[in-house]
């Protein structure tokens, strides 16, 4: 699809035209992927459609996009978006040959994917030596995945995936909790991505955040109750400081009354809490933010 194809039909305003032109497409195009995907057409029921890709798929999830902006936009509205249309609708033909191509390659989904997992493990022991970090052949994959999320938080949001995918087809979004169930040729595209981009930036974000060694039988939730009560004896300190009392009161809400400069950084914290970033992103972000208002406070 080309922004040309449309030209002289913006130009004339041929609104409806161009409409019934792309809905047309993008129909032809869901069946597609419906097909893809194994889901049974019946009787061609639009969002019905929609919503079983939805479950069924990252590679495709963008159809999204283009269906909204179907149901909500006409006329020169629809011009507006016409880019974001023509976007998606080719990386979405795009997929649909990536998927194809794949599917043509690949003799045994089953065999492929127990390959592309002994090459993450190669790759994961590299990664723990390029840190001199300790490997134990004895780790079950899990431990593993926690020793590389420890070491390299920065891949935080493909470990989850790959955890994910170790025994099952099933991908948690973060976003909404809602769980996606793939195909195994979509589960070896998607497993061959993450493996590319990991082996290609890991020494990049090797040192992304400083290391944490976690103590024998301690967890991350231990590390994080002892930065609460770090930041509890501090706020304290800080109270005590102006002479405030905070017997029975909120002391994070006197903090934030009496210290208005250090809202910003506080909701950073409070915000990489709620939303599910890597422990190791969160205690690093909650060290840096405790140092920085313990070094300052009584400056201001």
């Amino acid at each position: 699809m080309n922004i040309s194809n449309y030209q002289e039909l913006i130009n004339n305003k041929e609104y409806i035209n161009i409409y019934d032109n792309i809905k047309s497409k993008v129909d032809n195009l869901i069946k597609d992927i419906a097909s893809l995907l194994n889901i049974k057409i019946d009787s061609y029921d639009y969002k019905d459609i929609q919503y079983q890709i939805q479950s069924k798929t990252l590679l495709f999830s963008n159809i999204n996009v283009l269906c909204n902006i179907l149901d909500n936009y006409h006329g020169e509205e629809l011009i507006d978006n016409i880019n974001i249309i023509i976007n998606n609708y080719n990386l979405l033909l795009s997929n649909i040959e990536k998927y194809l191509n794949k599917e043509k390659e690949v003799n045994n989904t089953k065999d492929t994917i127990s390959d592309i997992f002994d090459n993450f493990r190669i790759l994961f022991k590299t990664m723990l030596r390029y840190k001199n970090k300790e490997y134990n052949t004895n780790w079950d994959y899990k431990e593993l995945l926690n020793k590389i999320d420890l070491y390299y938080a920065y891949f935080n949001k493909e470990i989850k995936i790959i955890s994910s995918l170790l025994n099952s087809n099933e991908i948690i979004i973060d976003s909404d909790l809602e769980i996606v169930t793939i195909t195994d040729i979509e589960k070896i595209l998607l497993l061959e991505e993450i493996y590319n981009k990991i082996s290609d930036e890991y020494k990049d974000y090797a040192y992304l955040y400083p290391d944490i060694e976690l103590e024998e039988n301690q967890s991350f939730e231990d590390l994080l109750d002892l930065e609460d009560s770090k930041y509890e004896e501090l706020y304290k300190e800080m109270l005590d400081y102006k002479n405030i009392s905070y017997e029975d009161e909120d002391i994070e809400l006197l903090i934030y009354k009496f210290y208005p400069q250090y809202k910003k950084d506080l909701d950073y914290v409070h915000s990489a809490l709620l939303h599910s970033k890597s422990p190791v992103e969160i205690i690093n972000t909650m060290e840096i933010t405790y140092n920085k208002i313990k070094d300052n406070y009584n400056n201001s």
